[in-house]
Parts: C-alpha cells; structure tokens; sequence
C-alpha cells in the first residue's frame, strides 16, 4: 500500500515541524485533526507496512522525526516489549532517514487494540513524552547516517526559523529575557546547543536528561528574567 492518508493536507505542518506521527488507520488522523487542527502532523499508513513510497513522501515533506503510533495490539507488559522489539525491526529501513520513536504503553492506559489517541489528547501526551526513553540507539544510527553522507536530516527549516526568531525578539521586547544579542544568533545558538544533547544522550545511550539539559542551558544562554524563572522550571519538570 503506497497510501499516506492525510499527507498533502498536513504537508505544510509536517515541514515546518520535521516531524511524522504515523497511524494504522485514518480514523487516529481524523481523531488528531479534532485536538490539534492546522498543527496536526500525523498519517496512517493502513497497518504496519511502511513503504518505500511512504519514505519518499516523508522526505519530500522535509521530516526528520518520525513517530510510530501503531495499534496497542498486546495485553501485557511482557506483549508489549515483545511488540517493540517487533515495531524496531519493521522500522530498520527508516533509519537512514529519520530519527525514530516508538509509542509502546507499558501501562495499560489504552485498551486492547486501540491507537494511542483514542483515549484523548491527555493519554496521548504522555505517552509521547515516553518515547524519549527507547531511541537514542536509533537517533545514533541517523546521526552516522547523515556524517557519512549528508541526508540533510539537521538542516534548520526557514518558516520554523522565522517564527522562533519572532518569539525570541518578543521576549527581549518584554523584557522577559535579557541576552540582547541579535534573535537570529540566538536561535542558532540554541539549536546547536540542542543538536549537542542530543549527541552525548547518544553517546551516554539515552542516561542523560535530555530536556532538563537543555533548558537549563536555554536559561542561562537567553538570561531568562528572574521573575519567570519559576514558571520556566515547572515547564521544565513538565515536559519530563
């Protein structure tokens, strides 16, 4: 099956973010479409076949991250880790290309046979959030792809770079950070220090805290004033 159900109308969220949600059925698109609208950057692929034609899109579109959301067809943790083992080999060949994360509920918030969004927008974050933990061997295999011939998997996105330089010139207007340097070098300097995490999480294979890392380098490169520190460190402690 060469179908990517809801490709062309989330092409431009797919680029702008570099990042592919991929369902089994078109029903956890349309499910997606209801919570995140114009932001919604899932496709359904009708199973688990992910095609040749379905990796060509992906890199059309300028992603880089893609996220399996496959059907929770297991019962207990056992099945589970089982079916991961599994969704890692049926992934292999999207290793050259993207940065892969594997949505597996260890916790039985799903129920049987359900896609990860069918017990709403809540469940499904977390279980998000959750992927970080399993895929620095295959971030790894992406980054050894892309030095030994440039796939252009870490190139900067012009509308994504646009709409962060915005926000950080906002908040030097409001003052709510205080590093007065150009947004634009700032920026930069944020997605290279994010690239360097994510390389020692690598190298540390997935030991290191990633997020928290990098947002406290965020808070000290952009100076963040003192009066937002609080609200910025439960973001923090949140994303985990």
């Amino acid at each position: 099956n060469s179908v990517l159900y809801g490709y062309y109308q989330n092409k431009k969220a797919l680029n702008m973010t570099r990042t592919a949600i991929i369902f089994e059925s078109e029903k956890s698109v349309l499910k997606m479409d209801t919570i995140y609208n114009k932001n919604n950057i899932s496709v359904a692929v009708y199973g688990q076949h992910i095609s040749k034609k379905h990796i060509k899109l992906l890199v059309e579109a300028g992603v880089s991250n893609v996220i399996i959301a496959f059907d929770a067809d297991y019962r207990t943790e056992e099945e589970a880790q089982q079916k991961f083992e599994q969704y890692k080999k049926i992934t292999k060949p999207l290793n050259a290309y993207f940065n892969i994360s594997i949505i597996i509920d260890f916790h039985n918030r799903v129920g049987y046979k359900d896609s990860p969004i069918d017990r709403g927008e809540t469940i499904f974050n977390e279980l998000m959030n959750e992927t970080i933990a399993y895929n620095s061997d295959l971030y790894s295999q992406m980054l050894i792809a892309n030095l030994n011939e440039n796939r252009h998997s870490f190139d900067m996105r012009d509308e994504m770079t646009s709409i962060c330089v915005l926000l950080v010139k906002k908040a030097q207007e409001n003052h709510e950070i205080h590093n007065m340097q150009p947004p634009e070098i700032l920026y930069k300097t944020l997605a290279y220090c994010f690239t360097g995490y994510e390389t020692m999480w690598c190298i540390r294979n997935g030991l290191t805290n990633l997020k928290e890392d990098f947002y406290n380098s965020m808070r000290v490169i952009l100076n963040v004033d003192e009066k937002y520190i609080e609200i910025f460190d439960k973001y923090t402690k949140g994303s985990d």
